[in-house]
């Protein structure tokens, strides 16, 4: 991940991962309320919103259960 200089400083530390989502797609996310340590590979994710400070909303994953979710980290 690179973030830019005076852009977005206070999200280099936090969990980004590599998403598939059950229709067939990767992307990559950041996982919000989560510790590296809590991130697994295979973990369930379930869609959820993070807001950047301009006030902009962009898709954003959060660790959930198997039967709530449609997609896994990779």
């Amino acid at each position: 991940l690179h973030v830019a200089p005076g852009a977005g400083q206070d999200r280099r530390d936090h969990c980004y991962a590599s998403i598939d989502l059950d229709a067939g797609v990767r992307i990559l996310g950041r996982l919000l309320d989560c510790t590296p340590g809590e991130a697994r590979v295979g973990a369930r994710v379930v869609l959820a919103w993070d807001t950047l400070p301009d006030g902009r909303a962009y898709p954003a994953f959060r660790l959930g259960s198997v039967k709530s979710t449609s997609a896994y980290v990779r």
